[in-house]
This record gives structure tokens, sequence and C-alpha cells, in this order.
């Protein structure tokens, strides 16, 4: 093949497109590194916000829902919308692939 050269991961038109083809190379590795910590980071936004959420919850109930009950009420929809938030978190993280081989 005197018209192509192998450059590793792909073949590339003799004198005109090694370089292209490395730097695609380069991006394709680049963002795997990539995805396997924005996993990671979703997994922990997760965690954080829900827990997060059921402290609100928590704070909410303990704050009670008497006479002047509003801002009882405030915090439990807070911890809800939080709660809600990190299962959105953690459905969006499981669309993903895994970086694991």
């Amino acid at each position: 093949m005197e018209f192509a050269t192998d450059v590793g991961n792909g073949l590339a038109c003799k004198g005109q497109c090694e370089e292209r083809v490395q730097s695609i190379n380069r991006m394709i590795d680049s963002n795997s590194k990539i995805l396997a910590v924005s996993n990671t980071q979703l997994r922990r936004n997760m965690i954080f916000t829900i827990i997060s959420g059921l402290l609100f919850c928590a704070f909410g109930t303990y704050m009670g829902f008497g006479d002047n009950g509003l801002p009882g009420i405030i915090f439990v929809a807070l911890g809800v919308a939080f709660i809600l938030r990190g299962v959105f978190s953690y459905t969006r993280s499981a669309q993903y692939p895994s970086n694991e081989k």
C-alpha cells in the first residue's frame, strides 16, 4: 500500500493525513478519560443531592406544620425537589457507558 500509512488505530493518506488521524486518535483517548471522570462526578452529585434533600425534609418535619407551618412546608418541598434532582442525576449517569474494560 503505497498510498496509505498505518498510524496505530487507523490508516491515513501517506504524506497528507497522518497528523489529522493521530489527532483524532488522541481525542478519542481523551474522551474516554473524560467519560470516566464525568460518571464519577454525576454519582457524587447524586449522593450529595439526595442526602441534602433528606436533611431538608428532616429539618422541615422537625419545624412542624402547625400554626405557622409555612417554613416547615417550604423546607420539605425543597427536600423533595433535591431528592427528585438526585434521582434524575442517577438516571442520567446510568445512560452513559462506563469506561471499564
